[in-house]
């Protein structure tokens, strides 16, 4: 449903949102990413949204960038607790690549 109204309005935002959602549900992480990508290029960025494409980029162990999006949905609401666990675990996970390379 979603993927016949963003083919029709590529710039209807919740539906490319909602289409990313069930990419994110389906392990579809790429077509998740795009998705993301073209709303918060498109907009403000939310906690959720900035939440969701760190989600999808570490999904695919690009933890850099994880890391950068989170730390953005971190200024917007410092209190969340799935924020904090979300920056604990990749820094956890770029840590751990940093003294493999050594």
């Amino acid at each position: 449903m979603f993927e016949k109204a963003v083919a029709k309005n590529p710039g209807f935002l919740t539906a490319r949102n909602n289409l990313a959602a069930i990419l994110m549900e389906k392990n579809d992480y790429t077509g998740a990413i795009l998705n993301y990508s073209e709303v918060l290029a498109s907009g403000p960025a939310d906690f959720a949204l900035l939440f969701n494409l760190g989600l999808a980029y570490a999904r695919i162990g690009e933890f850099y960038r994880a890391e950068s999006l989170w730390k953005q949905a971190y200024t917007l609401n410092p209190q969340d607790s799935d924020i904090q666990d979300a920056l604990q675990y990749v820094r956890t996970k770029l840590d751990a690549a940093n003294k493999a390379r050594r």
